[in-house]
Formats: C-alpha cells, structure tokens, sequence
C-alpha cells in the first residue's frame, strides 16, 4: 500500500536569505470521543506510528495481572511505554524486570543495538560494558510483553510472532484504542523484530487522546492507559532518558504533556488537561524539527501557559547558529492548524 498524500510544508529552513530545507507532513489533533478536532495536511494520512505504538502495546503488561504480580511500579511501566536511551539505570529497570518475572535475558529478541546516549555509545564502543539486548531502547516494551507471557501461562518462544496469543492481544486493544477494528490495521514488522500496526492519524490521535482522558464511559482498556500514562508523567526519563524531546517536554509542564516519539518522524503527545491527542509524521521521515513543530501545535491549541511557552521556546529554538554562535539561518513552521466547527 503506497502512503503518498502530497502533503503540504510544515517547516522552512533558511540560509543566506533563502529557504535551503523543507519538511513536508500532517498533523491530526482528536479528542477521546472519536472527533477530529484539528488538522493540518491530511489527517487520514496512512501512518506507522512506530515507537509511538508503545502504551498501546504496554496494555497487556497491566491487564495481564504481570504489573502486580511482579511488582512493577511507575519506573517499569513508563519504560515499558519508552524508547530508552541505554542509560544504566535504563538498563538496570529492564533487568529487574526479567529477574522478577523469571524471564532469561536470551529470551529478549529485539536484539543487540548501540545505546541512543552519547556517554554510553562511547562506553559501548571502547567495549567498557558488556554488549547485550539491554541497551537496545525496545528492551522495556519486549520485557514487559514477556512479563504478561508469563503472567498468562503463554509461551515466551516466538512472543514476536504475529499469530503468537500474546500479539493478537496488542492488536485488538490497540485496535480498541484507535477506534477501528483491528483487522483494518495496517500490520509491519519493527527494526525490534515485534509487528507494528498502521493507521490514518486521526486514530493514531485518538488513541493518544485515550491516554490523555482515560475516561471508561468513553474509551476502552482505560484503567490500564491511566496507569500507564500516570507512570509516564512520573518517570518521564524512563520514557526517553536525558536531554530527550519525550523526557524534556513532560518535565517543562509538569506533566501535563505527555510525548512519545516514533521512527521515521513521528510524535504523538497527549494533552491532560485538555483531552486530546496530537499525532504528526513528517513525510521524509526526520526528527530535527520535531520541537518547533510540536511548540506551535501546542500553541495554537492554547495548551501552554506564558512561561511554558518562554520554556519551549528556549528547549526548541528557531534559530540555526554556526559552530561560534553566529546566526546563520532559521528553522520555522509555515503551518495553521483548521479547527473543526
């Protein structure tokens, strides 16, 4: 299936007086109800959320009964949700998590990657740590996938396969959440070798309004979205790690935000205080500018205060300096938002 839409521009990059970059991509903003409430681009645009998947994949972990049966608190589930840095206490939340449920750490089968922090890269590379499936930053969602296999007497071999009982399950809660039936989602298969699933992302936004109003009288799998989602606002390092997008913009509004990155230039944000879910993907698939894009959707919704404003504006400048702090161009979005009604 072609994902092609002729999206418009969202973002310019200027040097020299002239635009030298252009992002292309859409932006849908839902609320909890299943209502399209903001848009620009098109919100129907066929989307792979990628890591932003994760909450949705993290419900079995809860209604599975592993959260309780093996003690996992806020830290567990929020990197559950997460894409983590590889960071050692990253590291060393994700191990505990397969010693209490009696999980083999060979059993993990997102692979051995690089560690996304800097430190870490380097410290992996001089060989300074041993190299294992911890620091590939799927690691919390698959511990917490083989934590519900074995909360629920499931087989822990094949736990990626799409067919196994466990990946049915994600599908028709995610499916739940995006409010389509979970045949009609588009399935791939992740660079962490578990499927992943497609859709327009007005869904994909209302699924992430779920996670801002997990209210049972309109959304499914609620209690199980509110705990994740609480554990994300309280260990928002655990979703990312330090100096992250997802990590920066919860601990800037005190949680009111909740953000989650996917590859291939994806965000999804939640709005507490607000319902709604925000999901954008940026058509080449970059993240750079992520931030001044998410500031000016925030923005306009008048999710922000004054001074949360002042904040992202600093966390996410527009500005381009050359390597002496000169100003040497500008990155900024050329996009409103259309309101429904």
């Amino acid at each position: 299936m072609h994902l092609e839409a002729g999206l418009p521009v969202l973002v310019e990059l200027t040097r020299g007086g002239v635009v030298e970059s252009r992002h292309r991509g859409a932006i849908a903003v839902a609320d909890a109800r299943g209502r399209l409430r903001a848009w620009a681009g098109d919100p129907d645009f066929l989307t792979f959320p990628r890591s932003a998947l994760k909450p949705f994949q993290a419900i079995v972990a809860v209604e599975s009964g592993a959260a309780d049966r093996f003690g996992f608190g806020h830290a567990e589930l929020a990197v559950c949700c997460g894409s983590h840095s590889g960071e050692p206490r990253h590291r060393d939340v994700v191990a505990g998590m397969l010693e209490r449920a009696r999980v083999p750490l060979d059993a993990l089968c997102n692979g051995v990657a690089e560690p996304i922090n800097d430190l870490e890269f380097a410290r992996y590379l001089l060989g300074l740590v041993e190299k294992n499936a911890l620091f590939q930053n799927c690691s919390g969602k698959h511990a917490g996938i083989l934590a519900a296999c074995r909360a629920l007497d499931l087989p822990l071999d094949a736990y990626d396969n799409p067919q196994h009982p466990i990946q049915q399950r994600i599908r028709a809660a995610t499916g739940d959440c995006f409010h389509l039936p979970s045949g009609e989602l588009l399935v791939g298969i992740d660079g962490c070798t578990l499927p992943t699933f497609g859709a327009p992302l007005r869904n994909v936004a209302i699924g992430w309004a779920a996670i801002a109003e997990p209210d049972p009288t309109l959304v499914a799998h609620a209690e199980a979205l509110e705990r994740l989602a609480d554990a994300m606002v309280a260990e928002p390092w655990m979703v990312a790690g330090t100096g992250r997008l997802d990590t920066v913009l919860s601990e800037a509004t005190q949680g009111r935000i909740i953000a989650k990155g996917g590859a291939e230039g994806v965000l999804c944000v939640a709005v507490r205080d607000k319902g709604l879910g925000i999901a954008f993907k940026i058509e080449d698939g970059s993240h750079r500018a992520h931030g001044v894009i998410v500031h000016s959707i925030l923005r306009q919704l008048g999710a922000l205060s004054p001074s949360e404003d002042g904040v992202l504006a600093r966390l996410f400048p527009t500005t381009l300096n050359s390597n002496r702090a000169q100003h040497v161009g500008d990155m900024y979005t050329v996009f409103e938002l259309e309101h429904v009604g």
